[in-house]
């Protein structure tokens, strides 16, 4: 999984590990720069569909 992860802002793919924050790994893209959480925010569509429905 870690693999598919990529820059929320720039789609960029090319990553380090950087720290941990909070308890969460943190990683930094080598092209971009940017430091952030690799994973998904919230919750998945089909979670949130059965949710509406209810």
């Amino acid at each position: 999984m870690e693999n598919e992860m990529k820059c929320p802002k720039y789609g960029q793919r090319e990553k380090t590990k950087s720290r941990f924050h909070r308890g969460k790994q943190r990683y930094k893209y080598k092209s971009c720069g940017c430091d952030c959480t690799g994973g998904q925010r919230g919750y998945l569509d089909c979670i949130k569909s059965q949710a509406i429905s209810l």
